[in-house]
């Protein structure tokens, strides 16, 4: 299809679920003078559960595919509140004062207020929204959020052969496993 078009209508609207949306039609016309209606729809994606994480076994074809996802969660820790919420498996649960050693490999966003990273390569580092950290096997670590401001902050899990390269091609370094996200701040 070729040619002008011009937007004829537009229309707010909701959907089941309740997120909103916009309908639009526009009139084209083609190559050979036919009109042609085209109808589209712009939805906002609903909102995500507030807080959730889900670990998952390693996948059978993992190996093959060189990278397995085993993790993955999002919490917004309100100002005051306990960190980390909820009871992980014994293998990830931890606290600021034990701080752990995971034996996968995670990275975290966070998207909205401030708080803590430590570990032994980096020292204690103030994280705000923007910034994602990444947690390497076999090295210790520990973070929370600052109790004024608490923080939203989005993880995933990952093993395998990709990783283990990663790693031995020190792609990802323990003296350097904060970094700024540029626009990641308020997603």
């Amino acid at each position: 299809m070729g040619g002008k078009g011009k937007l004829a209508s537009e229309r707010d609207g909701r959907t089941a679920a309740g997120a909103a949306e916009r309908i639009a039609r526009k009139y084209l016309i083609d190559a050979n003078g036919r009109i042609r209606i085209v109808t589209y729809f712009i939805q906002k994606m609903p909102d995500q559960p507030t807080d959730y994480f889900r670990y998952f076994a390693v996948a059978p074809d993992q190996r093959r595919w060189g990278l397995g996802l085993t993790g993955v969660g999002h919490t917004v820790v309100k100002p005051g509140s306990a960190y980390p919420p909820g009871r992980h498996p014994d293998d990830h649960q931890f606290d600021w004062r034990h701080g752990r050693v995971l034996h996968a490999m995670q990275i975290v966003l966070i998207t909205g207020g401030q708080g803590w990273y430590e570990s032994k390569a980096m020292g204690r580092r103030r994280v705000e929204a923007g910034t994602a950290f990444v947690l390497l096997p076999k090295v210790w670590h520990r973070y929370r959020p600052d109790l004024a401001s608490g923080w939203v902050e989005s993880w995933i899990e990952v093993q395998g052969p990709v990783v283990d390269n990663l790693l031995r091609s020190k792609v990802f370094s323990p003296a350097s496993a904060v970094q700024r996200v540029p626009g990641a701040a308020g997603l």
